[in-house]
């Protein structure tokens, strides 16, 4: 079977089109995350302000330095805050997982999946994703040290490096780094203008998400929303180049948005699908043609529902 590498202008078509059937479950995080964590900014905040108007901040005249309970306040806050942000970092790891798989599923048209059906699947692969994900980071990083356009080239291919920790259990002894590599470099060309095009969309999602994060309050929470809702059209495209390629499409649906075939229908094999092909010879049974259902036809000869005379018995006992 041979693969073409998708137009930019039809990838990113395609991304939009898989991000807007899914578009609820990308919702559905962004706003729980935002909630959750500007709750929590806001008890931390309003903790240790209260905390502040009894607290004197004081200089001792002969050191220069804080009074002990000044150093206290701070050390508390500046604690409260890291904790909050190792939480932050947690979250948005599982929603990066769960997210990527989402992004999967609209491109690949699983439509009778749920949302925790996803994020079930999803959270079994999340220790393989954390642990391909830091490889990853390494290798970017070793790129960055050595030199910034080195770590800009390893960054693009390794793209798809989540895609395939997600395909892995269907892509037997698929190294996710070898893999993103040779998916990327098939079609190079292409996704350079798709990664540029993403950058200028997501620039401008960002000067709008800064404006919106001046809202008091709920700003910064709309911020995030809005944040990880790019984020989502981002992964939808990048889903759909990654399944336009050999390694991404042998395991894929092939289509969009809903409109897919399932894999077992395009001779590809079933292992990860919890839908079965109909089997031959199986199912419900069917009515006789030309006849209405659960009704057959009347036999020749007699009025219907009524039998013929069983031969060698009276009358008497015959069954009517």
């Amino acid at each position: 079977m041979s693969y073409q590498p998708l137009s930019v202008g039809e990838a990113i078509n395609r991304g939009w089109a898989a991000f807007q059937a899914r578009i609820k479950e990308f919702l559905i995080i962004g706003i729980a995350i935002g909630l959750v964590f500007g709750i929590i900014m806001a008890l931390v905040l309003f903790f240790w302000l209260g905390a502040a108007d009894d607290t004197v901040i004081s200089v001792d005249p002969e050191t220069g330095a804080l009074t002990d309970a000044s150093t206290g306040f701070f050390a508390g806050f500046f604690g409260s805050m890291i904790v909050v942000g190792l939480l932050f970092a947690i979250g948005s790891v599982i929603a990066a997982v769960i997210m990527t798989r989402i992004s999967l599923a609209a491109v690949d048209g699983e439509s009778q999946l749920e949302f925790g059906d996803l994020a079930r699947q999803a959270m079994k692969k999340f220790w393989p994703f954390v642990g391909w994900s830091i490889v990853a980071y390494l290798i970017i990083m070793v790129g960055f040290f050595l030199c910034v356009l080195p770590g800009i080239v390893l960054a693009f291919f390794l793209a798809f490096v989540p895609f395939i920790v997600m395909d892995r259990d269907r892509l037997p002894g698929t190294n996710p780094i070898s893999g993103s590599f040779n998916a990327v470099k098939d079609q190079a060309g292409n996704l350079i203008l798709i990664f540029l095009i993403v950058l200028v969309i997501g620039f401008g999602v960002g000067l709008v998400g800064y404006l919106v994060a001046l809202i008091p309050f709920v700003g910064p929470v709309v911020q995030y929303v809005i944040q990880l809702l790019f984020a989502g059209f981002a992964l939808c495209t990048y889903a759909t180049v990654y399944r336009a390629s050999p390694l991404g499409g042998a395991v894929g649906g092939g289509g969009v948005a809903g409109t897919a075939i399932p894999p077992y229908q395009q001779g590809y094999p079933q292992q990860g699908y919890q839908q079965q092909p109909p089997q031959p010879g199986y199912g419900a049974p069917q009515a006789d043609p030309g006849y209405p259902p659960q009704q057959q036809p009347p036999q020749p000869g007699y009025p219907p529902q009524q039998q013929p005379p069983q031969p060698g018995l009276p009358d008497s006992c015959r069954s009517r």
